[in-house]
């Protein structure tokens, strides 16, 4: 949990517009440049930074298309479109939703019109889940804000930049999965 005043410090970063009364530290291109020794506690607050200003960005225009931001209603539209039709307990799991959750969600958008539940052939107890045409359609809008989303977050990043973040996300996502499971 975050004390108060970082949430507050994450929160108005997260709103801050770059003027010319900014420190020149924020223009600064590495850390040793601004003069600051790394922390793993920093690690942990650029993760949140990040994924504020990410979410930030999006949830406006999953707004406009009508979706509910809060509950996964777009990653769940994309994570059909991409892998079809599936069980709620594979979408739970793909979607990192617990089933309650994912139960509501599917609710909403079934009366959407954007999801269909079918009687899954080899298990009576189980739905498939399966976009309708009017969901394809809203899949296929979200996949192109998540499109145009990736273009922004590594705009100027070189290939090989890239692959090491995507390695270091991946031994931390490791870390993480092995202090859950424990």
């Amino acid at each position: 949990r975050l004390f108060v005043s970082e949430r507050k410090q994450i929160a108005m970063m997260a709103d801050e517009k770059p003027s010319a009364q900014i420190s020149h530290r924020l223009f600064a291109t590495s850390r040793s440049e601004m003069g600051i020794s790394m922390e793993h506690s920093d690690v942990r607050n650029i993760i949140l930074k990040v994924e504020l200003l990410r979410r930030k960005m999006l949830r406006p225009q999953f707004i406009d298309l009508g979706l509910t931001v809060g509950q996964g209603q777009p990653r769940i539209l994309r994570e059909l479109l991409a892998n079809g039709a599936m069980t709620q307990r594979e979408l739970a799991d793909m979607c990192m939703l617990d089933v309650t959750t994912m139960s509501r969600t599917l609710d909403r958008l079934e009366q959407s019109g954007l999801i269909v539940r079918e009687s899954h052939p080899d298990c009576r107890r189980s739905w498939l889940i399966s976009l309708t045409d009017k969901g394809c359609e809203k899949a296929e809008q979200v996949k192109q804000i998540c499109t145009r989303a990736d273009e922004i977050i590594c705009g100027g990043i070189s290939e090989d930049e890239l692959e090491n973040l995507y390695s270091t996300m991946e031994k931390i996502e490791k870390n993480l999965l092995n202090a859950t499971d424990e």
